[in-house]
């Protein structure tokens, strides 16, 4: 759970809506500190097929705020989106994210 201006926000609640985006095959959504808000999420996103430069990149964070707006507060809106080719390297054999590994990789693309 993350605590973005005082209400509570579910990644998973996140994960949901973006993953239900037929552009994205897999999605994680991380907490970072936020002096302003408290905390804020972070959707660390691999699209469902090769993206091309970062205006492609830039589009589908566009639409992926665009869909969570649609279905949540403006408080679940990620803040960042960071695109990955792949989620597995930070998963364990039975397909567990290690959220920590993955959080400090995210760290060093903020």
């Amino acid at each position: 759970m993350l605590t973005v201006m005082g209400e509570n926000i579910y990644p998973s609640d996140i994960e949901k809506v973006i993953a239900g985006m037929d552009e994205v095959s897999e999605v994680v959504v991380l907490g970072f500190p936020n002096e302003a808000t408290g905390e804020m999420p972070v959707a660390v996103v691999a699209a469902s097929r090769p993206l091309g430069g970062e205006e492609e990149k830039s589009s589908l964070a566009k639409h992926i705020r665009e869909t969570v707006r649609e279905h949540l507060p403006n408080s679940s809106i990620p803040r960042h989106i960071v695109f990955l080719p792949d989620i597995a390297p930070f998963k364990n054999a039975i397909e567990k994210v290690f959220k920590n590994k993955l959080k400090a990789h995210v760290k060093t693309l903020l």
